[in-house]
């Protein structure tokens, strides 16, 4: 009974490190829009994202709209 015990304890730690959000995999990021000369017109306020959110948005490609391109930045 022990054995199980031990085992089923040392898979929920297991489990805990391996899908925790530490510091080191968040970021903050905005959407910024910015002008044709690479001024910005606008830009939201930044807010924190972590693991696989993070990563989608790190994956978006920006998008150009009458000559504005707006884009995910992250700090």
């Amino acid at each position: 009974m022990t054995n199980k015990r031990i085992l089923l304890l040392t898979a929920c730690c297991i489990a805990l490190l391996t899908f925790s959000c530490t510091a080191d995999d968040c970021q903050d990021c905005r959407i910024v829009v910015r002008n044709l000369d690479g001024s910005i017109y606008s830009a939201e306020t930044s807010a924190e994202y972590c693991a696989e959110e993070l990563d989608e948005i790190e994956a978006e490609s920006p998008t150009t709209v009458g000559g504005r391109t707006s884009s995910w930045e992250c700090d």
